[in-house]
């Protein structure tokens, strides 16, 4: 190995040592191994695949220009051998050599597509492109590589740059959305008492219609869920505006600006946080 192969292996292992482990830890895992056993041979295992990128295999080590998601295909390969190789050469355990079906990291083994070759596949298309339209920017991204290219939350995690909790909720949010579990009806303002509609109006939209919601019964996680909120966020703003809403007291125009200058700036981050998804 040259100077800069050695170079090229150590930023590989920086770049993706969390990604391995999580590949050796899944395959293992979807192929019954019990938690504890998993811990116990993932060192080794991880260990084994690195040795065999240092050696050439995979044809990692000449893949310096690669697209990511070309390395992530060879490391998956190497786990796979490495894991399979592990099953053979089991020796005091009663382990088979079995071409197990990997439930949880099977999302890097390249299938071809499949060939649509039947009356409506246009309309499916149609269909499923109206559904994900109904996402916002970052379940759509999340749910497209969890479904379509199959992958698993933290290969998700890291191709989007989220954390894997992050991850999690999205997907949830979005299935949620999807069987349209999450489209409650506020509160109507006109069926509401005179003081509590003088300061909803009071307020700006976000706040207004979070608490129209809440009003109607629904719940925080749902309230979050419908307006792509955080939990933590609805929180804190019924604990802003609701002793307001029981008093019956309205916004002054001074808490009005700084109300909607803070939903504004929430709104950009939103967005921004959106555009670097897309």
């Amino acid at each position: 190995m040259g100077p800069e192969q050695a170079v090229w292996l150590d930023e590989l292992y920086l770049r993706y040592e969390r990604l391995v482990r999580s590949m050796v830890r899944n395959r293992l895992l979807g192929q019954g191994v019990e938690y504890h056993q998993v811990e116990q041979w993932r060192d080794d295992l991880e260990q084994q695949v690195w040795l065999g990128v240092a050696r050439g295999q995979g044809g990692v080590l000449g893949m310096r220009d690669a697209e990511p998601d070309d390395l992530r295909v060879r490391l998956h390969f190497l786990v796979k051998g490495v894991i399979g190789e592990h099953w053979k050469s089991g020796i005091v355990r009663h382990e088979v050599a079995t071409d197990w079906v990997d439930a949880v990291g099977r999302q890097m083994d390249p299938v071809a597509p499949p060939v649509v070759d039947v009356e409506g596949a246009g309309e499916l298309n149609a269909r499923c492109e109206e559904l994900l339209a109904g996402l916002s920017p970052q379940m759509r991204a999340v749910m497209v590589e969890l479904i379509a290219f199959d992958r698993t939350t933290e290969m998700v995690a890291e191709l989007l740059d989220m954390s894997v909790m992050v991850v999690n909720r999205l997907s949830l949010r979005a299935l949620r959305r999807l069987r349209g579990d999450d489209a409650p009806t506020p509160a109507a303002m006109d069926e509401l008492p005179e003081k509590h509609r003088r300061v909803l109006e009071s307020m700006p939209p976000g706040a207004r219609a979070m608490l129209l919601l809440r009003i109607a019964g629904v719940s925080v996680e749902a309230i979050a869920d419908h307006t792509d909120g955080s939990v933590r966020t609805i929180y804190k703003q019924l604990k802003t505006y609701l002793p307001l809403l029981e008093a019956g007291t309205p916004l002054s125009p001074e808490e009005q600006a700084r109300a909607a200058k803070y939903e504004q700036r929430y709104k950009g981050k939103a967005a921004a946080g959106s555009k670097q998804v897309g």
